[in-house]
């Protein structure tokens, strides 16, 4: 038995789409599965590579011969060979230290490439494989190997390939601006769902709001949807399957409600499902392996210790292990690969915190103290790109955007400064960008719509010299 017949057809079909960089939703999607069948394919597709993450299955998928590159791919690897292989530079300790690593224990030099992302390519373009001849040398197998993370690297909207620049004439990461909110608001729920994305109820110029929004980034418009029920504001959302999930929330009354919501955009239409155990407003929210983890909290008295869990399939809430200390207002990712879930500052009893606590569903010491916030924040964003964590905006009003290294667990100032203080606003994952919607500036609400656009820095295994 070959190597490649070890993996199922089914097998197969989730690692070419991983390498192609499909988020879980997407490959769901695409192949018409649950996005925890795909999961379990993962875990499957890693035991049997020996590999234990998305990257590290797509270079062993090349190295076996079971993914094949597109011709054009490689002919820009291959000019990028002739080039001599960089060293020092902007290099941290920590690259430094993986690069000489990869190169002990694989006998290759790495070379550091910064690649702007592209637009998307169609579906059904994305599935077309082009086969080349598996007899490849040496040289050539790296090669492929090279190639295919400067194509993962180069994925947007539309797929579509252009040439690449050198390192030093791509542009800066930065800002674009987008059609903006129809109003302006603050502390609402976003949800990205089958390529669009949902701005949901907060708080408007009238007071807490229902109303609903869907942004298409194709046309760049907006259009009115059913609004939801019952208005709220100091929300989260989370998506399971294709419906969008909208537990609790601040009512116009001012108190926090248990109600829970959800959307369904097939047929534009919310229903109920079961309360929460207690009223909760200002929340940390995260679908981890098919459940919501619905995080602290405000009730009546002030920040809560609760943690609750819902399972959809018998639509009831249940209480999780609490958190290590109250917390309201934190900035919460979930990180797929990992099944786990990242709080990150908000607000206890005393103000807001430096704190960030990374839970694990299931562990018997499920919560683990990560590195601090170089400064307190409270009702920011965050957001989890390709294994690094995006921190944006804070209520104590600067403007600045963090990053959190995962391997590392190290904080920096990436310099990406938005241009006003920002907090209260939604952000969200949407085909790899990072939309920033609303909020508030200290004295007004926003209708803003922003997308942030990182520089991605990838290490590429490139042939040993002779």
């Amino acid at each position: 038995m070959t190597e490649t017949q070890s993996l199922s057809e089914r097998e197969l079909e989730v690692l070419r789409l991983v390498a192609q960089g499909a988020t879980n939703q997407q490959i769901a999607h695409e192949l018409s599965i649950s996005s925890n069948t795909v999961k379990v394919h993962l875990r499957n597709i890693y035991s049997k590579l020996g590999v234990m993450s998305r990257t590290e299955a797509t270079v062993e998928a090349v190295r076996r011969g079971i993914i094949i590159l597109p011709g054009p791919i490689a002919q820009v690897v291959e000019e990028r060979l002739a080039l001599p292989t960089p060293v020092g530079g902007d290099e941290t300790g920590t690259e430094a230290a993986e690069r000489e690593e990869d190169s002990s224990a694989q006998g290759m030099a790495v070379a550091v490439v910064e690649t702007e992302r592209l637009v998307e390519e169609p579906a059904v373009e994305r599935r077309e494989q082009t086969r080349t001849p598996p007899a490849l040398t040496r040289r050539l197998l790296f090669a492929g190997v090279a190639a295919l993370l400067l194509f993962i690297a180069a994925i947007s909207a539309s797929f579509a390939l252009r040439e690449t620049p050198d390192a030093q004439t791509l542009p800066q990461a930065g800002w674009d601006r987008r059609a903006p909110l129809p109003e302006p608001r603050a502390d609402l729920a976003l949800a990205f769902s089958d390529g669009e994305l949902y701005a949901i109820a907060g708080e408007g110029p009238a007071g807490v709001s229902g109303a609903v929004w869907r942004y298409d980034p194709l046309t760049n418009s907006w259009k009115a949807l059913a609004g939801k029920p019952l208005p709220v504001a100091e929300i989260s959302a989370a998506v399971l399957g294709r419906n969008i999930y909208v537990p609790g929330g601040r009512t116009s009354t001012g108190d926090a409600t248990a109600e829970v919501e959800v959307y369904k955009p097939q047929e534009d239409r919310w229903e109920r499902r079961a309360p929460l155990p207690e009223p909760r407003s200002g929340f940390g929210l995260a679908a981890i392996e098919g459940r919501l983890y619905l995080f602290g909290g405000r009730n009546q008295n002030g920040p809560t210790r609760s943690v609750f869990i819902y399972d959809p399939a018998l639509d009831r809430w249940s209480e999780g292990p609490p958190l290590p200390y109250a917390l309201a207002y934190p900035a919460v990712v979930a990180v797929e690969e990992e099944g786990r879930a990242y709080l990150i500052g908000g607000e206890g009893a005393d103000g807001p915190l430096t704190t960030m606590l990374r839970f694990t569903p299931g562990a018997v010491e499920p919560w683990e103290e990560k590195a601090a916030l170089p400064s307190p924040k409270s009702r920011a964003a965050a957001v989890d790109l390709a294994g690094t964590i995006y921190l944006i905006g804070t209520s104590s009003g600067d403007d600045t955007v963090l990053s959190y290294d995962l391997r590392s667990d190290r904080w920096d100032n990436i310099g990406l400064e938005h241009g006003r203080p920002l907090s209260r606003m939604g952000a969200v994952i949407g085909d790899r960008d990072v939309y920033v919607i609303g909020g508030w500036d200290g004295t007004q609400l926003l209708a803003e719509n922003r997308v942030f656009r990182p520089v991605y820095r990838t290490y590429l295994p490139l042939a040993p010299s002779k």
